[in-house]
């Protein structure tokens, strides 16, 4: 009994078998063949689990997978798929394809395949066995050439925000942001910014965006952290696309949220993540900036703030970027006397600014 050169029969080896599966060709699943009423199903277990990561799209049970393609089929009726790689494991099998075509009307997957517009995907789909030779387990993954076309970058667009919220959706981002610098790639997060950089995945495609693009095309991002500047100095995602923001915009782009910041930097200075969002102020910021800092500093507890486990590298970090002027007013806000500094050059975190203070009390204005 044969469907395409295929053998299909109890015996039916493995990488026959997952070529087969993956040629959705042969997903005719009732038909019958030249011989006895045997359809890929005959190999396949009840419990079969199917699953594309980038999009979080999940499937369990074989009756309900079935739905699923019968539904791909009608909705892609020019569906194309060619199968250019199976690598065979001990219980495994990753087959290389590529898969085109138009989508005509709606069904589950259409955030990745945009409705009306026509796809060509590259994509490898990895196969488990169970212990009875049936195929228990697909997980699908999308794969970009070096330089993605069009088409393949215009269903990303389309589909960005679900693909941010997922590690591979992330990557593939990432991906076509690197390589083909479209300022565009991001529209569908415009608006939901704040969210966004608080995801543990979309947070990565905020800052190779902010990172890759020119700063005139990051200002949807810095529009939607106004705000929530102090927010995102707090949390431990978001921060880091703030940092991003602040060392790679110009000043005057991002002075309203060093406005924000400016106003808690006595409360960001001590805070586990907000205290790099400062240290990223300092390195970037204008001279007036770094002076308000120093006026934070000055005008709480200097000497606390010198000794304490985070507070301390802000406080390295200011003598390292400051004139000369805040540095001494630094100096001497931490260590007024020999016998201060002298206390300070013993403690576990103030003496790495010990030598920063004996340096800045030699100072001399310029």
């Amino acid at each position: 009994m044969c469907r395409g050169g295929i053998r299909l029969s109890q015996g039916l080896d493995r990488e026959a078998l997952a070529e087969a599966w993956v040629r959705l060709d042969t997903w005719h699943l009732l038909d019958e063949f030249d011989g006895p009423s045997v359809t890929l199903l005959s190999f396949v277990a009840a419990d079969f689990e199917f699953s594309a990561p980038c999009c979080d799209f999940k499937y369990r049970g074989l009756s309900d997978f079935g739905a699923y393609v019968s539904e791909f089929q009608r909705a892609v009726p020019d569906l194309s798929v060619t199968v250019h790689e199976v690598t065979m494991g001990p219980n495994t099998a990753d087959v290389t394809f590529k898969m085109s075509g138009t989508i005509l009307q709606a069904y589950p997957m259409e955030p990745m395949f945009p409705r009306g517009k026509f796809f060509e995907w590259t994509g490898v789909t990895s196969l488990t066995f169970d212990n009875a030779g049936c195929i228990s387990k697909e997980v699908f993954h999308l794969l970009l050439d070096v330089s993605p076309s069009p088409q393949i970058c215009d269903g990303l667009v389309d589909a960005a925000w679900v693909l941010a919220s997922t590690k591979p959706g992330s990557e593939l981002l990432q991906q076509v942001i690197e390589r083909t610098r479209r300022v565009d790639v991001l529209e569908q997060l415009s608006g939901n910014i704040p969210k966004v950089a608080r995801c543990h995945n979309g947070n990565h495609v905020l800052q190779t965006y902010i990172v890759a693009m020119p700063p005139a095309a990051a200002q949807f991002i810095i529009d939607g952290l106004v705000g929530y500047a102090v927010a995102a100095a707090h949390h431990h995602t978001a921060c880091r696309v703030l940092q991003r923001v602040l060392e790679h915009c110009p000043q005057q782009q991002v002075a309203p949220l060093a406005e924000e910041l400016l106003k808690e930097m006595q409360d960001l200075i001590t805070h586990c993540y907000g205290n790099y969002v400062a240290q990223r102020l300092l390195e970037h910021g204008t001279q007036e900036t770094r002076q308000r800092v120093v006026d934070v500093i000055c005008a709480g507890d200097a000497k606390f703030l010198a000794r304490h486990w985070v507070a301390n590298n802000v406080l390295r970090c200011a003598f390292i970027h400051c004139s000369c002027e805040d540095r001494t007013r630094l100096a001497h806000a931490i260590a007024p006397d020999p016998l201060e500094l002298k206390e300070l050059s013993k403690h576990r975190n103030g003496s790495f600014l010990a030598r920063d203070v004996k340096l800045a009390l030699r100072c001399r204005p310029q």
